[in-house]
């Protein structure tokens, strides 16, 4: 069943869990994505980056995706990770996207803003919803290693409540000590920010960035608001882990390309399911 982020990020909010966004690279991601969540009974957000535009045809593949998440038996969302253009984002909604993460830290406060609600008033008179984001996440997208320090902008509380008034958007991505990538050191979120933030609107909060969080942090950040944490170094680097377990253990037979495929679906389905299971959503559908 294709859902937009409000409606999954809703029912999130109120059982206080969260809801996995986790990425499609290349074809071989879908099936154990939604092997995932079906065997889990759990809402799935599928994230499209925008920066992996350029090693895909989305035309061609991307209608797969929608028709695989209105086949369904749990709710999927469609989403765009980290839009910048409007080409981008033109894009994914003609080839179905139910949302939309619209990022524009890059720019000031008011610009921010001034876009935002931009995309806001446009994505929602077609019923797709609107992650914005306040605050710079460190690190960059599709980036692995990012030293601890690399926090970037923490989100300005005071600004909060003005951000989503004016933007109306439907989820609200936060930096708390975030980092896009892996972590060098040990993470150190802000709680107490978070529960500042999440005192002052209703929106459901995200976490971008969640490869290297520990469990215990992922629990106590969805107790707290965050409704949406989207992962995808941890979920690779468990790939490559199974992947190398693998050759080691064919130790240069290697007569069957088919092996290699099997083990990279299964070790990501598996990922994804301990997270669904750590974020709280397994069971929520």
């Amino acid at each position: 069943m294709l859902y937009t982020l409000k409606e999954v990020l809703t029912e999130a909010q109120k059982g206080k869990y969260a809801v996995g966004a986790f990425n499609i690279t290349n074809p071989i991601c879908l099936p154990p994505l939604l092997r995932a969540a079906e065997s889990q009974r759990s809402p799935l957000i599928i994230n499209v980056a925008e920066v992996s535009f350029r090693d895909v045809d989305l035309m061609n593949f991307y209608p797969a995706i929608i028709h695989s998440a209105k086949e369904a038996s749990v709710p999927i969302v469609v989403n765009l990770d980290h839009g910048t253009t409007e080409k981008g984002i033109m894009m994914a909604l003609r080839c179905g996207f139910s949302s939309i993460m619209f990022d524009a830290t890059a720019y000031s406060y008011e610009e921010n803003i001034r876009l935002t609600s931009r995309y806001s008033s446009m994505l929602h008179h077609v019923g797709v919803s609107l992650e914005g984001e306040l605050g710079v996440i460190g690190g960059l997208e599709g980036t692995e290693d990012v030293d601890g320090t690399d926090v970037g902008l923490y989100t300005d509380v005071s600004t909060v409540k003005h951000f989503v008034d004016e933007t109306q958007v439907d989820a609200l991505a936060v930096s708390i000590g975030n980092v896009h990538g892996f972590y060098k050191g040990e993470p150190n979120l802000q709680f107490d920010l978070l529960k500042e933030i999440a005192s002052v609107t209703s929106v459901p909060l995200v976490l971008h960035g969640g490869s290297g969080i520990s469990d215990d942090d992922f629990r106590k950040a969805a107790s707290l608001g965050i409704c949406k944490i989207n992962f995808y170094t941890g979920a690779s680097v468990s790939v490559f882990n199974h992947l190398d377990a693998k050759m080691k253990e064919l130790n240069g037979k290697y007569t069957d390309m088919a092996n290699i495929g099997w083990t990279i679906m299964d070790a990501y389905q598996q990922t994804i399911e301990e997270r669904m299971h750590v974020f709280g959503s397994s069971g929520k559908a």
